[in-house]
Formats: structure tokens, sequence, C-alpha cells
């Protein structure tokens, strides 16, 4: 980076410019710039107002949209936002939950009892099974 700053600074203008521009520069009519009250005050005058009204200006923007969202947005936000009756809604869905999980639960229970008592009418059935096939003659001429 410091090697082409270096290089940069070697650039210069060509001869003819700077002779030229350096006429133009010093044949200008130098007036000495004096301290004129008129002046001061109208370039006073015109950052006042300009400041006057960019302050105007964001006033009516931040005034209007404050009346846009008192008028339009707040209604339904407020509604949205009380206190009371988020609770209420809270507190509904909490035990709409609770209610969801005890129905879940139920039929959970119920699903393994039937399980269980299909699988111990099984397990019966088959003990059954066994205890006829060791208790009955076998007939080997069949």
């Amino acid at each position: 980076m410091d090697h082409l700053f270096t290089k940069l600074k070697t650039i210069e203008p060509a001869r003819e410019f700077q002779a030229r521009s350096k006429m133009l520069i010093l044949s200008e009519a130098q007036q000495p710039r004096r301290f004129a009250v008129p002046q001061f005050f109208s370039s006073m005058l015109r950052s006042s107002v300009t400041f006057a009204l960019s302050a105007a200006m964001l006033f009516l923007l931040v005034s209007g949209l404050s009346l846009l969202n008192k008028q339009v947005i707040s209604p339904a936000v407020a509604s949205a936002l009380d206190a009371q009756s988020l609770t209420r809604e809270m507190s509904s869905f909490n035990i709409q939950i609770q209610i969801a999980k005890v129905k879940y639960y139920d039929a959970s229970a119920q699903q393994l009892q039937v399980a269980l008592g299909e699988t111990s009418q099984t397990i019966h059935t088959n003990a059954l099974d066994e205890t006829q096939l060791h208790t009955s003659s076998y007939d080997p001429s069949l």
C-alpha cells in the first residue's frame, strides 16, 4: 500500500496546465472581503428559515404519524394488549392445553388397556392350548 502511495505522490500535472492554471488564478481581480451586515443577516435569515421549515415539516410528520397511530392502529392494538383480556385469553388457553393433554392421556390409557387385554387373552389362550396338548393322549394313527 505504501508503494502505491509513493507512486501517486510522484504524479505531477503537465507544465502547460500548471502555467495556464496559475495565470487564470492570478488574473482574477482580487477584492478584499469586507464584512457586510446586510449579507450577514441575509445568510443568517436563510439559515433560520431553512431550519424553521425543517422543524415544521418534522413536527407535522411526527404529529401526523401520531394521529394515524391514535385513530387507526391504536384501537386494534390496544384491544389486543389489554391486560385483562390477555389474562382471560391465557388462562383459557392453559385450560385448553390441559384438557387436550387429559384427552390424550385418556385415549392412551384406553388403547393401552385394550392392548393389555388382547395380550393377556392371547397368553391365556396359548397357555390353555399347551395344557390341552400335554393332557390329551397322542394318537399316532391320525
